[in-house]
């Protein structure tokens, strides 16, 4: 059974540390998503490739994780990737590739989660 007493935040050394959290199910081909996140959206740009749109603007991106849930060909060697990091204007870009390095198409009806871990926007270095 899980613990049930949780902490408020994350307990972090660097002062003004944020994380988003989000999933989205890909639908109608992998050409749509429905987007359920907080602090951000999901927009799919291409094979692969999701514009992540952030409702805040940062000081900085500490680090980008993402999964799939039954959604891609194969289970071995795919990875998301970041290919646009653009925090101050709002705007991340990710795509999943595969092992060869491919941009790599989320089935539909898959689920992928995202974690985004930021430095707050109003905390002075």
């Amino acid at each position: 059974m899980a613990n049930r007493n949780f902490k408020p935040g994350a307990m972090c050394i660097e002062k003004g540390t944020i994380k988003l959290y989000g999933q989205a199910l890909v639908t109608d081909g992998a050409g749509t998503i429905v987007d359920d996140s907080k602090g951000f959206s999901m927009v799919r740009t291409g094979v692969g490739t999701y514009d992540i749109n952030l409702d805040d603007a940062y000081n900085d991106l500490r680090n980008v994780t993402g999964i799939v849930f039954n959604g891609l060909a194969s289970t071995s060697g795919y990875q998301l990737v970041l290919s646009k990091n653009d925090v101050a204007n709002k705007v991340l870009g990710v795509l999943w590739i595969n092992a060869d390095g491919v941009p790599a198409e989320v089935s539909d009806e898959a689920t992928f989660y995202i974690e985004i871990t930021l430095k707050n926007s109003t905390v002075a270095y």
